[in-house]
Formats: C-alpha cells, structure tokens, sequence
C-alpha cells in the first residue's frame, strides 16, 4: 500500500461509512449464477452545502468546487450551482484535477472568470491518475438566473482538494497480461468509493488498459466496442461476486481462455473486502468455468502474478565478473580473463539455466556477451556512452546508445548465434535526448528509462512493444513520473515502484573519494515519492529487484563504505565484500 493509499483509507475511515479496499490473494471459485442482489451501502457523509441566497460569483464557484465531494444523487447539490441548461449537459465524471494549494479565480470581464488551479493530480475519464503538477486555467462564464449568479461553463470534471479526494476515491490496481500471458502487468485506477465501484472496475478491465501501456499487454476480456458493460451483483454472505459479462465475450471461449477471464477479474476485485471469489454469467446462462485439475497443464493459465527476480547479485571483483548471494561472494568459473576489457555494468538474466553474462567495456562503447566455457566475449552492440545492460526473460539484452547525444535503443539477443547483429527498437519519443539509464521490469512489458533533455532529467515508464516471438519492436512514449530529486539512474524495486538515484561526482577508488552524501528516492508507478530516510556518502550505485514482500534485499555501493545493505532506516556496512558494480538480474 502506497503512502497515499494509506492517507485515503484513514481519511475515508474517518469521513465515510462505506466499504474499503483491502488487498488479498485471490484464489479461484466456483461457478453460479444469481439474481442482482443489492450491493453493500456507501453512505457519503460528505453533505455539501447548496448555494446560499444572494451570493456572490466567488462564493458560486467556491461552493460549486467544494459540492464536487458529494456525488450523492448524480452530483446533485453541485448542480444546483450551475445554470439549468449547464445543469444537464454537465459531465462531472469526465475526469478530476486535485489541487493542494489555493486556487485563483481571477475577473476576465464581465461575467467571465479564469479559475487558475495548481494541479498536483490529475484523473481522466478511466481513472488513470498523472501528475502535472502545473497550473491549470478553466474559463467560467456566470449568469443571473432569476436574481441568483451561476456558473454557464463548468469544466466537464471535478475539482477537489486533496482531503477531499482522499476521502472518496479508492485505487484498486486492476491486471493485464503480457501477450504470452507469464506475467500479471499492474495498472492502479482510481474509483469513487460509491455503489456500482464493482461493475465499474469490472468495466475498466473491459475497456482495456491505460493508453501508455496498450500495445504491450492483452486482456483476456478483449470484446468489440459494441460488447455491453458488465454487471455485478455479490452475495453478502458468501462474498460471492457475480461478474455478467457480453455473450460475445464468453461465446466460444476455451477452457484457457474462461479460466484467463476469472484469473483477471478475481485478482482486482477480490481487493474488495467484500468480495472472497468471483463467478461469471451472462444473461442468465451461467458460464461454466472448468475446474483447473481438469485442464491439461499446457492449456490452463501459468500466471506468475508477483513477477520477481531471483536474490543472486552479478558483480565485478578483480576485472572478473562474479556472482553475490546476499553477503557471500561466488566465484564464476569457466569465464576467460576479462581485465583487458575493463569490465563494468554487468548484468544476467532471471533464468539461472541461461548462464550468460552482459556487460560494458570500460569506454562504454561496447557491450559483450560471454558464457563460461567461452574462449572471449563476443560483441553483442556498439556505439558512445552506452548505458548499463538489462536482460529481459525473452532473451534479449537491452541497452541505449548515446551517440551523438541522440539516443537509439538497442537490444541483442543472448541465446542466439554469437556476434549476431543487434536490433534498434523504435523510440521516436527520444529524439534529440539522451538516456542515462534504461531498466526492464521482469514481466518485460515495461522499462523504466531517464531521460536527459537540455540537462533535465525525467523519470519514464514505458511499455514495450514486441511481435509474435517476443522481440522487442518498440518503446512507448510512456508515463512520466515526478522525482523529488536529480536523478540519472534507476531500478525496479517492486513490479509497481523504483529506486532511483544521482551518483556522488568523483572517482570513488581514488586516495581522496568522494564523501557528499547521496540520496535514494522510491517512486511508485500511482505518482508516490519518498527520499529513503539515509543517504550514503559517495553514493555510487544501488542494487534492488523484484519480489514478494516489497522486494529484494537492497544492496548500495558507497566511497566510504563500498558494500552495505538496507537495516531498517539505516544502512549497514560490511567491509568484507570486496565485490563492486553490482545487481540484481534483469
């Protein structure tokens, strides 16, 4: 749970009697059809205040603005402050912009305003949230209806102060696959914690994932256009949710892909305290999902729903690569001398039977594979200031090639033919900047990437495009993230949240290394920040990965203490690893 999940829980526990979220691991359930029962009551609290009589425009806007937290009755009390006509063309769920600071509303004429809000969240119409963090300026034109001012142009969403946003909307973080369906691939929304969030969330799966990550991912509920809504009802008792789904979406399903759709609709809605299982019908047929033990193994859904990393580190010890479990170093035999390459930046995938390591030449203008057993590595990519190697699960090595200051992704492929040619992955987006970090997430439909332009650096996430066989094709423009600090490298952390960091300048091996104390930032994938309560002095590098229960171990390489792991809030040193550059696979 997110910081600011945890905000919105305690506000929502405080300001509303309605049903909270609670995450669990969803399991599987039997298959029923039932009548629409009534779903559990979401009492607002919230009971916005109708205009006063005689008020002025301010006043209009400040209480039209503040009725936005009361969407009883189809917003009906913030209704009440726009013109009739306004009244019913207004569409309040269009999206929401929360602010933290005051708004302006500035006089633009007669009967005109401009509503300046310094917008720290921003919602669209499918509850993907984004952080702008920018003003935002909203024409308001007032008139007099029978004496009274109203607003005639209200924005076609609402506009809420934090605690008020925090006290009625949920994130519930629905799941898509990757298009070989291994892996569960996040996506937070955000709901209105109101009767119908169940159908609501259903339908958001429906509808197909955020638009940053679409081309990367498929849903097993991939119906037409046309399909109708789903429906819920949930038997209070039971904790049964009964999802109706279109009859084009069911009809002619196999046992995989009927297994698929309850997988998906069970991992978001069991997050729902009230929901333990999910059934699916359709009209009043039921859909009779297959018992897996009755699936042959090789046609049921194998999804790995916490994709992870395993706990063994690759480093550099001596000019050699070599492998870290925790505190133990462990030598990697087989390999050739590698110390006239000036090793750095290595790395290795997940899978501990595809023994084959990536790394940079000291320049950073080639990276290498090599295998034990191998006589010397074998170019695997070229170019200038080329960034620190990520392996995928699909077999390929990624890396950016900086030349020119014009940044080309490049990836090559690990298990193929040595020395074969690398391929560029299309990421126009890039153009005219540069990449000082590039990190595959486990599932492989998504990198995390820092973004130099004009001396600025950007956290993105983006998706990846692959074809049929999984090679890479493209890179998404993706989502960009807010930092609260200058960073330049990145890691995954948790398959929804990254460290990111700016290396201590200076050489850290030198007789005077550097002692500035660096800062790690974790950013979660909702727009979360949080600078980890200690620094460490001549930050280098940073080792984190996936898996359960927040992660892997963290692991940072400092100029005072060269190897130190994550204690609870402090960091603690262990002057006997002698291992440097190193991470986790991936």
């Amino acid at each position: 749970m997110t910081a600011r999940t945890r905000l919105a829980a305690a506000a929502a526990a405080a300001l509303l009697a309605a049903t909270a979220c609670a995450p669990t691991v969803p399991t599987e359930g039997p298959v029923n059809t039932s009548d629409i029962a009534p779903e559990p009551d979401y009492t607002l609290n919230i009971d916005p205040e109708p205009p006063a009589e005689g008020a002025e425009p301010d006043d209009i806007v400040a209480g039209f603005l503040q009725a936005g937290a009361g969407p009883q009755d189809d917003y009906a009390v913030a209704r009440e402050y726009l013109t009739p006509e306004a009244a019913q063309e207004w569409s309040p769920e269009e999206g929401t912009r929360v602010y933290s600071e005051d708004y302006e509303l500035i006089p633009d004429g007669d009967s005109a305003y401009s509503l300046q809000v310094p917008v720290d969240s921003a919602l669209d119409s499918a509850g993907t949230m984004s952080h702008p963090r920018s003003a935002e300026s909203f024409p308001l034109e007032m008139e007099q209806v029978e004496g009274e001012w109203r607003i005639a142009t209200p924005p076609d969403l609402t506009i809420l102060e934090e605690g008020q946003f925090q006290a009625i909307f949920t994130d519930v973080t629905i799941y898509f696959f990757d298009p070989q369906h291994r892996f569960a691939i996040p996506d937070t929304r955000w709901f209105l914690n109101r009767a119908g969030m169940p159908a609501q969330i259903a339908g958001r799966i429906q509808d197909g994932p955020a638009e940053w990550l679409s081309g990367a991912v498929v849903s097993a509920l991939d119906g037409t256009d046309d399909a109708s809504a789903p429906t819920v009802s949930l038997d209070r008792d039971s904790q049964v949710a009964t999802v109706g789904l279109d009859p084009s979406l069911v009809g002619g399903a196999s046992p995989f892909e009927l297994l698929l759709m309850q997988t998906q609709l069970e991992m978001a809605l069991t997050q729902l305290n009230t929901v333990s299982s999910v059934e699916i019908s359709t009209g009043a047929a039921e859909v009779e999902i297959p018992d897996e033990t009755s699936v042959p193994a090789d046609q049921r859904p194998d999804i790995e729903e916490m994709p992870y990393t395993t706990s063994t580190m690759v480093g550099i010890l001596d000019d050699q690569i070599a492998l870290q479990e925790g505190t133990t170093s462990l030598e990697v035999s087989g390999l050739p001398d590698l110390s006239a390459y000036e090793p750095q930046g290595p790395a290795h995938p997940r899978d501990e039977e595809a023994e084959v390591f990536a790394f940079l030449d000291g320049d950073a203008e080639t990276m290498y594979h090599i295998r034990p057993g191998e006589d010397e590595p074998a170019v695997a990519a070229e170019g200038e200031d080329l960034t620190r190697p990520s392996m995928d699960n699909y077999g390929w090595s990624w890396t950016v090639d900086n030349e020119d200051e014009e940044a080309s992704v490049q990836v090559a492929a690990y298990n193929g033919e040595p020395g074969s040619a690398p391929q560029p992955v299309s990421a126009d987006w890039l153009e005219g900047r540069t990449v000082t970090s590039l990190r595959l997430a486990q599932d492989g439909t998504r990198a995390a990437l820092v973004v130099e332009d004009g001396g600025v650096h950007t956290l993105y996430v983006a998706a990846v495009g692959r074809n049929s066989a999984g090679t890479p094709r493209s890179l998404g423009s993706g989502q960009m993230l807010e930092t609260d600090l200058d960073i330049s490298e990145v890691r995954w952390a948790t398959n929804d949240s990254l460290l990111a960091w700016d290396p201590v300048d200076g050489d850290p091996e030198s007789d005077d290394p550097p002692t500035t104390v660096g800062e790690i930032e974790r950013i979660w994938l909702s727009g979360d920040q949080e600078v980890l309560p200690s620094g460490v002095a001549g930050l280098q590098n940073v080792a984190s990965g996936e898996g359960p229960s927040g992660g892997q171990t963290v692991y940072v390489e400092g100029s005072v203490n060269p190897f130190l792991n994550e204690l609870g809030d402090e960091w603690e040193p262990n002057d006997e690893v002698e291992v440097r550059d190193f991470a986790y696979p991936g």
